[in-house]
């Protein structure tokens, strides 16, 4: 089972996230709607909303490993 760290969500994070999507060539919304999630919920857990929710560190790992980005951990 893989363990999940604990990513602080912020405004820097989604900008880096926003900006690893358009170095690949694709975007955020584009990633969001392929994967099933809805952007605004994408956007409040990558911002730190629910930072200690179960779902929203799971989404904002997968995130993360999309976007190729290095994480911030706690």
């Amino acid at each position: 089972m893989k363990t999940i760290q604990k990513v602080v969500g912020n405004r820097q994070l989604l900008n880096e996230v926003l900006g690893g999507f358009r170095l690949q060539g694709t975007n955020f919304t584009a990633w969001c709607r392929e994967n099933g999630i809805k952007e605004p919920n994408a956007r409040k857990y990558l911002l730190g909303h629910n930072p200690d929710g179960k779902k929203a560190n799971q989404w904002r790992q997968k995130i993360i490993d999309a976007a190729q980005q290095p994480m911030k951990t706690n």
